[in-house]
């Protein structure tokens, strides 16, 4: 995942003097924790008519009362339909929050038919997983992140973005072609080997020339599946700070928590025949390339932002148990495909699960996993608590118990308890890919003309907001206040700079206050960035009343 190089020169201009930073007003602000709960009876159909007496919380292991409860119902809403033609009742019981959604595709380790089926089936199922209101985004990853459609409450262009990408092809070689070239290549050396006589040294040096192939590949696959982890991370952050229902759906055939094993297993497979009490590769390389602190990274952050993670397994479950005309190395496979199909299939489910979301598999068609999906986003229940305010920020587990006998309950396993200055960054990158940001200051950004400066280009930015914007509290003889400026650069795939924060005291006498209120405050800089085209998200927070503001712009470095 490429990081977004912005380098800030830093110049600010009030109605008074830079003074030290100091933190002007401790408080305590105690916001409702929501977690969204699936209750199933045993045959897999959502319990509805629950009520708060029904549920149990627990924080860290102890009881937290419930202050917020409400039922969401499956609506019978469509886009055709207005919520005065909706039934009364399925209107009521829509989740007064927007769904904001993450379609994301691995276009490197599925197949053009298996994605193509993926597609066809959201689309399907659109009008249940979207309704007006909502927003989403669409992304692919093929060794890089690739932003198709940016956020937009524009369904219709949704979904003509999903059916070019249905007809698009993945671009670049597949996971499925390299390896498939790679047992080529060793089969081959395994073939002149065996001419030479299965007794002489050939076959060893085979083995040794496979084995070394297999780690190479391995080491490949290590690196791209780790680099896939932090671009899913990447876009659990552009809905760190917006509220709503939020979900990833997350579309892939290969995402082992031990990325090349099954390789090892098919060398171990195809030469156990030929070298007697020969020493099994796939337990020596076992510890070697674990991607299990990854995955539970991703699972964290997703809790820690509150989204619901559904991963679908759209991997060829006859790949290496059936002959397939595409490739030549299958005859001997079918012990790595196992092993592949397990190990992703347990990873998706340990970061799904963790979530409060689900493990989908094609085992009864890609339109039952997003009918699923879609019943999973239109029937739950909401329970807020009020988490304890003296702890200290960090992350928190959460159980949550449901009293009804006979049914099952799904929630995510944890939540982070953010700090004032947390809360604001996600807020500033969300401001990177939403437009649609709330802000209670009447923050504006504008831009000079670029230079070029070294390996990059100059920006001057300036930043601006209504003094009266801004609570000023008595001091003595003086008036006090105070805001703190974030900064943040992105683009369009996703890739951004990490944030810069900036504050500044404001301390002037008190005949002096009345004045100050009549002007702006502005904030100038000058930023570096790297060529190409850029967001610019600027956030504003008041240091007493911790009202906020958002401010973006468009740079084009060429």
């Amino acid at each position: 995942m490429r990081k977004l190089t912005a380098t800030l020169l830093i110049a600010l201009y009030a109605a008074t003097a830079n003074a030290q930073l100091e933190q002007l007003v401790e408080s305590i602000e105690v916001r409702v924790t929501n977690i969204d709960v699936v209750v199933l009876d045993r045959a897999g159909h959502p319990v509805t008519g629950l009520t708060k007496d029904d549920f149990e919380i627990y924080e860290d292991g102890k009881l937290k009362p419930l202050s917020n409860f409400y039922e969401v119902r499956e609506s019978v809403e469509t886009r055709g339909k207005s919520d005065a033609a909706a039934a009364p009742e399925a209107a009521a019981m829509k989740d007064p929050r927007p769904r904001r959604v993450i379609f994301f595709i691995d276009n490197y380790s599925m197949h053009p038919s298996k994605r193509a089926e993926v597609i066809r089936s959201i689309q399907k199922f659109f009008d249940r997983l979207l309704v007006p209101g909502d927003e989403a985004a669409i992304v692919t990853w093929n060794r890089n992140l690739k932003m198709i459609r940016s956020f937009t409450g524009d369904l219709d262009l949704l979904e003509a973005s999903l059916a070019e990408l249905a007809k698009s092809s993945s671009g670049g070689l597949s996971m499925d072609h390299e390896v498939d070239r790679m047992k080529s290549r060793c089969l081959n050396i395994l073939d002149d080997a065996r001419n030479m006589g299965i007794k002489g040294p050939g076959i060893p040096r085979a083995h040794e020339e496979c084995l070394s192939m297999a780690t190479l590949q391995a080491e490949d696959l290590f690196t791209v599946e780790r680099s896939l982890t932090s671009a899913i991370d990447t876009m659990l952050s552009t809905l760190g700070g917006v509220e709503g229902k939020k979900v990833m759906v997350f579309a892939g055939a290969h995402l082992p928590d031990h990325p090349g094993l099954d390789l090892f297993q098919w060398v171990d497979d195809t030469f156990q025949p030929y070298i007697k009490d020969m020493q099994p590769s796939s337990f020596t390389m076992r510890g070697r390339r674990v991607l299990t602190s990854s995955l539970d990274n991703v699972a964290r952050h997703a809790n820690a932002n509150g989204i619901t993670m559904y991963m679908i397994d759209a991997a060829d479950n006859m790949k290496g148990f059936m002959p397939n005309a595409e490739s030549s190395t299958e005859a001997v496979d079918v012990s790595s495909s196992f092993a592949s199909y397990a190990s992703t299939l347990t990873a998706f489910a340990a970061v799904a699960g963790s979530t409060g979301g689900m493990a989908l598999t094609r085992a009864n068609g890609f339109d039952f996993a997003l009918n699923t999906l879609a019943r999973d986003l239109n029937s739950y229940y909401s329970l807020g608590f009020k988490p304890d305010a003296r702890q200290q920020e960090g992350e928190r587990s959460i159980e949550v118990k449901c009293k009804r006998p006979g049914v099952s309950v799904r929630s995510r396993h944890s939540y982070r308890s953010k700090s004032a200055q947390d809360t604001m960054s996600d807020r500033v990158v969300a401001n990177l890919f939403h437009r649609s940001m709330q802000s209670d200051l009447a923050v504006s950004v504008t831009t000079g003309g670029m230079k070029r400066q070294g390996k990059g280009w100059l920006v001057p930015i300036s930043v601006s907001l209504p003094a009266s914007d801004i609570t000023m509290i008595p001091d003595g003889k003086e008036v006090l206040g105070g805001f703190d400026v974030y900064i943040a650069v992105g683009n369009e795939d996703g890739a951004m700079s990490s944030i810069t924060k900036k504050g500044q005291i404001i301390r002037v006498p008190n005949g002096a206050a009345e004045a100050l209120k009549k002007g702006p405050l502005v904030f100038n800089a000058d930023l570096i960035v790297q060529k190409g085209e850029h967001v610019l998200s600027i956030g504003v927070i008041d240091r007493i009343t911790s009202s906020s503001g958002f401010a973006r712009a468009k740079l084009s470095a060429q």
